[in-house]
């Protein structure tokens, strides 16, 4: 019995010292073991790509890092402002919102627009967004500003600032409402760019929910003819720029007086212009004018 046990023994013992070690035998394999005699189908190869899921690019695929990885970086522009301006159909809404470069650099600031809703599109005249920035004023159809505004490091620019931002919304009359997205960026990296979503409701008679320069209306009517009106309650002595959309001044009036106010357009051709009011140097408001005939 005890020969046949020791028999046993030394088989198990020959048959272990034969077995050979598996493994994955191939060299260009991630878990390659060198010690492996017998490759038993585990290799498991390299797929290259960025591996961190911090980053933009990462790839769930990917088992080697091939230091591919980007990261987001932080947008160099912040902007703030009211995100719902309501008011009657028969005033020009406006939205004034604050751009501020938060960089280390010095930025060239462009602004475009995104138009994403307009209900008046099929009245007439039909209501129509335009926007200022840089100091220029934009009419419909414009999308992006030709000109810039340069901010420094940690600066900012708002109403009544000369380049700051202004957007308005105009009814002509008819309950409208409009939606549209106004982007600013890097003039050198149109991919550091910082957007903002204002909504206007012109089918109330509610308040603009905006800041408004009380001593100053909206110019009326709008559309006007040759003449055009508007009410300057302040004590102040103003000056007022009838300016087109490129910026050239066309007309300077000096308001002396509190009340309504007349000026003369039937020199003008039609089209779109804007009243700059300015008192002892600074811009207090901008008023926008339609001239058609």
């Amino acid at each position: 019995m005890k020969k046949i046990a020791y028999t046993l023994l030394a088989i198990s013992i020959i048959f272990s010292a034969c077995k050979k070690e598996e493994g994955c035998t191939d060299p260009i394999a991630v878990n390659y073991n060198a010690d492996a005699e017998e490759d038993d189908g585990s290799c498991v190869y390299c797929v290259d790509g960025c591996t961190d899921p911090l980053a933009t690019n990462y790839d769930i695929n990917a088992t080697c890092d091939d230091s591919s990885c980007t990261y987001p970086s932080t947008l160099s522009l912040v902007v703030t402002g009211d995100t719902l301006v309501t008011g009657d159909p028969n005033d020009q809404l406006t939205s004034y919102l604050n751009v501020t470069n938060i960089s280390n650099k010095t930025i060239d600031v462009r602004c475009r627009i995104n138009p994403i809703s307009n209900t008046g599109t099929s009245n007439v005249p039909p209501a129509e967004f335009s926007f200022c920035w840089g100091g220029v004023c934009y009419g419909v159809g414009t999308l992006v500003s030709g000109q810039l505004a340069t901010l420094t490091s940690s600066s900012f620019v708002v109403y009544p600032d000369l380049p700051a931002h202004s957007g308005y919304f105009d009814a002509f009359g008819y309950p409208s409402t409009g939606k549209i997205e106004y982007c600013f960026y890097d003039d050198a990296d149109s991919t550091d760019e910082t957007c903002f979503i204002v909504t206007f409701d012109a089918t109330t008679t509610a308040v603009e929910d905006k800041i408004v320069t009380e001593s100053i209306s909206n110019f009326f009517p709008n559309p006007s003819a040759d003449y055009t009106h508007f009410v300057y309650n302040s004590t102040e002595e103003c000056i007022v720029d009838i300016v087109d959309i490129l910026g050239n001044k066309l007309k300077t009036i000096t308001l002396n007086e509190v009340g309504k106010q007349k000026i003369f357009i039937g020199d003008l051709s039609n089209g779109m212009y804007f009243g700059r009011f300015t008192t002892n140097g600074n811009l207090i408001a901008i008023k926008k004018l339609i001239i058609k005939r």
